[in-house]
């Protein structure tokens, strides 16, 4: 920032009213503003003009109701204990939707029944000598997106067969086939529908193959600390992912947004510093091969394969699955 002089510059503006909205003294402000240069009695009035006006008000009021709501849903989740992370071999339709989508809970099933055929079928030599011809868009220049919400913002064409074999033998962050990159709408690969048969009864036929998404990548993919709108059901086909998650009732998260994504990475300090939250909140999962996960609405998860990794998502669900209007906007 330019340090302000006779009057202050936009950005000093608007750091004055953020640090004021968040509670700073006003001695302190009018402290750094003359700190940075600005004639003491000049910034004395400048911190009277913002905290005087009408619109300062109304900002304070809202901003009172939001610590309040924040401080009640850190006394809920203190008083309710650490969230679980439970394992069950199967789930039926009925205890999937009033035990854990109504509530909002995390599951992983260590089975899928009945059993996708993709499960037994999607090997990378396998996957290769079935399509490896076809050309695919694949995320790249992964390393190179300036914030987490622009990392799938770059795609290169290659042939399967050759994305493949790279993201067998090439461990890093750099390629990887996600769902933007719309695998599965390819007619090429309209062979490979009838794998992921037969569905798990909570899964809806009826909207199949929509709302299943392909991700394909080496070990040591990684996909930033963000939400999703909807449930997800999440299964490993080949390889191991782990899979850190929190919470949506941490309000701190939310003032660092960047689209659906955290601004900072689940492992940086700078998370526990501005949020308060840290890698040690997290609920952690490592999945293997055969495994699932059903990640409720809301829920912050941070994605890292161990291995080179093969893995679907699910969003047919037999319940109403589309909460895009709910998304608190981004800063």
């Amino acid at each position: 920032m330019t340090p302000p002089g006779a009057a202050l510059a936009a950005d000093w503006q608007l750091w004055l009213i953020e640090n004021l909205l968040n509670g700073a003294p006003r001695e302190a402000v009018v402290e750094a503003l003359v700190g940075a240069g600005l004639a003491p009695t000049l910034a004395a009035e400048q911190v009277e003009a913002v905290t005087g006006s009408d619109a300062f008000g109304r900002l304070a009021g809202a901003m009172d109701q939001a610590h309040w709501m924040a401080s009640s849903l850190r006394l809920r989740r203190r008083l309710a204990g650490p969230p679980t992370l439970p394992r069950v071999e199967a789930v039926s339709t009925e205890t999937l939707r009033d035990d854990f989508h109504a509530r909002n809970r995390p599951l992983v099933l260590t089975r899928l029944d009945p059993r996708p055929a993709a499960l037994d079928r999607w090997g990378f030599d396998a996957l290769a000598a079935r399509i490896g011809d076809v050309p695919v868009a694949v995320n790249t220049r992964r390393q190179d997106a300036r914030s987490p919400a622009h990392i799938e913002q770059h795609a290169e064409e290659v042939s399967f067969g050759a994305f493949l074999e790279r993201a067998r033998t090439t461990p890093g962050d750099d390629a990887y086939l996600v769902s933007k990159n719309g695998l599965l709408a390819n007619p090429a690969f309209a062979a490979l529908f009838e794998d992921l048969q037969p569905l798990p009864a909570f899964l809806d036929p009826g909207v199949f193959p929509k709302g299943v998404s392909l991700w394909i990548g080496p070990a040591g993919t990684v996909t930033p600390l963000h939400f999703d709108t909807h449930d997800v059901l999440l299964v490993q086909v080949v390889g191991r992912k782990r899979l850190r998650l929190l919470p949506p009732d941490h309000p701190g998260l939310y003032a660092h947004m960047d689209g659906y994504h955290c601004r900072y990475d689940v492992e940086h300090p700078e998370l526990e510093a501005r949020a308060g939250v840290s890698a040690a909140d997290a609920l952690d999962v490592v999945l293997s091969p055969g495994e699932a996960l059903f990640l409720p609405v809301g829920w912050w998860h941070d994605v890292r394969a161990l291995d080179p990794s093969v893995t679907l998502t699910f969003l047919n669900f037999r319940w109403f699955n589309h909460f895009h209007d709910h998304r608190p906007r981004s800063r």
